[in-house]
């Protein structure tokens, strides 16, 4: 076992036993850049895990990060809380602290990279003539780098919790935050004429905050609550335009054309209550829930009182350029939404393999011979969302333990290169696409445990 401390950033740094010296410099330097003062304890999961450590850990209040995460792993550490390892994964790391101003009330922070088998990469290009291709390439494993910096994101990241829907003091309740980081390295843009293509790396980045509420207060059947308040961002490069493969505006073009996000439920007879934004073409977008429950909270005596209390947010968030729809099955439950781009083309309908039927308006003067249309900034730079959803459970009889939930997540990106004739060298107009889509089962939760709700 290794303890350092890093005095640019004044953490200390716990590595136990098999964790590389190569991750060991990438993650000091990634928390020094960031300013971090936890205490964090990292292991390598080929090693295998110390769960006394980790129990001992989390109930400091500290990070404990594992590098090639095994499924399983964590499993014996407050079981029910959403903290077992559920698949092979790149990088897991978690912290849980009690939530201010309510005692006994805890917020459980997990970071995932996904494992490469986790994710799916597809390569497509088409020219004007109509001809498509499509194949997928291999995952790339994410790189200590990326994962030295999504560490450091999960360590000194501000908590994004929302004090407003914090219910009354004294009522049962927990927050569960799911982080998801993922990026796609060396996307080749016409690499197929000359053999030498510049790379990019797109990325994505999720944040979903779950609060999960017993809704306990006289007059009804007990029953549960989860919102999802889930924000983040896609790019299809680091840096913006400078990140972009082969940039050059009337000649090369790249952006990002859409990305996908959908939540499911897998385990727990839910049923799917609230979602928003509905489908918007404007800026910005309002993301609202307003849901009344009734909850026993502070009486001011030593006691509880049933009380009311609304689960309500309301945001409005600029989508300048952007579109967003809802997408997938909601009579199975599954919250999902579509940002597409709106500006240069229409990425909901105009899809790169009917590139035929569209390409003329992705060049300005003479067809054959004009130069790619000017792209938005958000186009090139990304996207930023926002999304909402509420789903409801009933308890079981006597709110006996453990009631068990279990959730999915699938995020997509796709990312759209255009190019005049002549810059591709092979006399056409192309474009070339990349899919890059991830998935993700999370650990099952006890909502018993996770809001503190045992009776008796």
């Amino acid at each position: 076992m290794n303890l350092t401390r890093n005095e640019a950033s004044r953490a200390s740094i716990e590595f136990t036993d098999g964790v590389s010296l190569e991750f060991q410099t990438a993650i000091e330097h990634a928390l020094a850049s960031v300013g971090a003062t936890d205490h964090v304890v990292v292991a390598d999961g080929h090693a295998g895990v110390d769960e006394k450590r980790a129990h001992d850990a989390l109930l400091a209040g500290h990070s404990f990060v594992i590098l090639h995460a095994k499924a399983g792993q964590l499993t014996k550490v407050l079981p029910g809380t959403g903290i077992t390892v559920p698949e092979d994964a790149a990088l897991f790391a978690v912290k849980r602290r009690e939530i201010p101003g309510h005692p006994n009330r805890f917020h459980t922070t997990v970071t995932v990279v996904p494992h490469a088998d986790a994710m799916s990469v597809t390569k497509g290009k088409a020219g004007k003539e109509g001809r498509a291709e499509q194949k997928k390439v291999s995952s790339p494993a994410a790189q200590i780098e990326s994962i030295a910096d999504t560490i450091a994101w999960h360590v000194a990241q501000p908590s994004q919790l929302d004090s407003g829907l914090y219910p009354p003091n004294k009522a049962n309740f927990g927050v569960v935050t799911q982080n998801c980081s993922q990026s796609y390295d060396d996307l080749y843009i016409w690499d197929w004429t000359n053999g030498n293509g510049d790379s990019q790396t797109a990325s994505v980045r999720t944040t979903q905050n779950y609060y999960i509420y017993y809704a306990n207060g006289a007059g009804q059947p007990p029953y549960y609550v989860i919102l999802l308040d889930q924000n983040g961002t896609a790019a299809p490069g680091s840096g913006g335009a400078q990140g972009l493969a082969t940039y050059q505006d009337g000649v090369k073009a790249f952006g990002l054309g859409t990305t996908v996000l959908s939540s499911t439920i897998l385990i727990g007879s839910l049923s799917l209550a609230q979602l928003s934004p509905g489908a918007s073409t404007s800026s910005p977008v309002e993301t609202t829930i307003d849901y009344p429950i009734t909850v026993m909270a502070d009486n001011g005596h030593g006691g509880t009182v049933s009380t009311p209390f609304t689960i309500y947010k309301d945001v409005y968030n600029p989508n300048d350029k952007w579109g967003v729809t809802q997408t997938g099955n909601q009579a199975a439950n599954e919250a999902a939404w579509e940002y597409y781009e709106n500006s240069a083309w229409d990425a909901l309908t105009q899809t790169p393999d009917s590139f035929f039927y569209w390409s003329g308006q992705m060049y300005s003067g003479d067809f054959n011979s004009g130069s790619v249309v000017g792209f938005d900034a958000q186009c090139i730079n990304g996207v930023n969302y926002e999304t909402m959803a509420l789903w409801t459970i009933p308890a079981n009889p006597g709110n006996q333990g453990p009631l068990d939930c279990q959730l999915a997540f699938n995020q997509s990106i796709l990312v759209e290169g255009f190019a005049n004739p002549d810059a591709t060298g092979n006399g056409h107009h192309q474009i070339e696409w990349w899919t890059c889509a991830s998935s993700w089962s999370f650990d099952v939760w006890d909502l018993v445990t996770i809001t503190g709700s045992k009776q008796g």
